[in-house]
């Protein structure tokens, strides 16, 4: 009889023992969870370094002088394809557009990915993340993905039989922390709405004071398209202030950080589809005054995978090791260069590639019976909409 109430004992005492270990693991785990960061990443269409904060003239973009006084502005990133598809693919992945076997534009649709990769929204879920892409605020709600491997917006997703690469659309709530949403600022890329955002603006940019750019023919016609361009930005500028104003007025600015990038150049000439400068180097803020200094400067040659990369590591996930892309603030980051290349295009069968430094690039052009300026029937085309692109 003693032994039973011995053996008795000995069962409740391992329970005990069981239940607290599964709390202390549960405690652990939810501890965890409340301190990972909520993540912003606002892609703004089809812009290079075209804010006041990079020295643009004429433009206006307050809420971003903001976001750059109290983050990080960096000088020196550049997307690894001056097409959105292939570069909205590799950001995806965190990993060169040529590896995956997405580089050329709106192809492969309806292949899987190799079973190696995964997009890094499938990691963040893992971890505990809600994924949120467009927002209800913005133009068009801004819920573009745009990549090129099998896909959907909104499901789960397995690589095989489920494709999803965000868990809900446009809106961010407490009980969604921690988060992260991805949205679209669509107005910057060219469409028929130029001219309305133009005529309702409060200060449309005058066409007669505009500085163009040296390799532009400075003509009347080029002058007002360039003022409708910096129209677009300030619009979009307002959305990035809606949206830091929406995080206050719910109490989670202190524990979200946002990132502001281009997905490619600006629709211009020597811009999106080039390999030139102005096609690759995009504007990069990044905001998160809980864990970093307000106001810096970084010179860093910054490829857009090592955002991916950053993201990950932001959210606790070790980055995978076939990510091209790494960790910013580790302090063994350090990337010489980031290299680029542009492929088919719509009718434009391209092999290009570049390698960029920040300070020089090299271009070379693998097929030579294709002049550098293919007359791109996009480019010839000022007021397409974004199913044409």
């Amino acid at each position: 009889m003693k032994l039973i109430k011995y053996v008795a004992f000995l069962f409740l005492v391992l329970i005990g023992i069981s239940s607290c270990k599964k709390t202390s693991e549960k405690m652990v785990i939810n501890d965890v969870k409340n301190q990972q960061p909520n993540i912003i990443w606002l892609m703004a269409e089809d812009m290079s370094t075209d804010l006041e904060i990079y020295g643009m003239p004429n433009v206006k973009t307050p809420h971003l002088n903001k976001m750059a006084s109290e983050g990080i502005r960096f000088d020196n990133a550049f997307v690894t394809n001056p097409i959105c598809s292939p570069s909205r693919s590799a950001m995806m992945i965190g990993t060169h557009q040529v590896k995956t076997n997405s580089q050329h534009h709106r192809s492969n649709r309806k292949v899987p990915l190799d079973s190696i990769y995964k997009p890094f929204t499938k990691l963040l879920r893992d971890v505990g993340y809600t994924t949120i892409l467009g927002h209800h605020g913005v133009m068009k709600k801004g819920r573009k993905t745009d990549v090129n491997f099998k896909s959907k917006p909104i499901g789960k997703w397995d690589g095989k039989t489920e494709f999803g690469l965000f868990d809900k659309y446009d809106t961010f709530t407490k009980e969604d922390q921690p988060f992260f949403a991805q949205i679209q600022l669509d107005v910057t890329h060219r469409g028929d709405w130029w001219d309305d955002v133009r005529e309702k603006s409060k200060h449309p940019v005058d066409p007669k004071t505009v500085t163009l750019p040296p390799y532009m023919a400075d003509d009347a016609a080029i002058r007002l398209d360039w003022a409708k361009y910096l129209d677009q930005i300030e619009y979009m500028d307002n959305e990035v202030g809606m949206i830091f104003k929406e995080l206050e007025d719910k109490g989670m600015a202190d524990n979200t950080i946002v990132i502001f990038i281009g997905d490619n150049g600006r629709c211009n000439i020597r811009g999106k589809g080039y390999l030139q400068d102005t096609g690759l180097r995009i504007p990069f803020i990044l905001y998160y005054p809980k864990q970093f200094k307000g106001g810096q400067v970084r010179k860093d040659v910054v490829s857009s995978t090592d955002i991916t990369a950053t993201i990950v590591d932001f959210a606790g996930v070790k980055v995978p090791d076939y990510m091209t892309g790494k960790p910013i603030f580790k302090k063994d980051f350090e990337r010489e260069f980031v290299y680029c290349t542009r492929d088919l295009w719509d009718e434009i069968e391209e092999k290009s590639k570049a390698v960029t430094s920040g300070d020089w690039s090299y271009i070379k052009n693998e097929k030579l019976e294709i002049p550098y300026d293919a007359q791109q029937a996009y480019l010839e085309c000022c007021t397409c909409d974004e199913k044409t692109v």
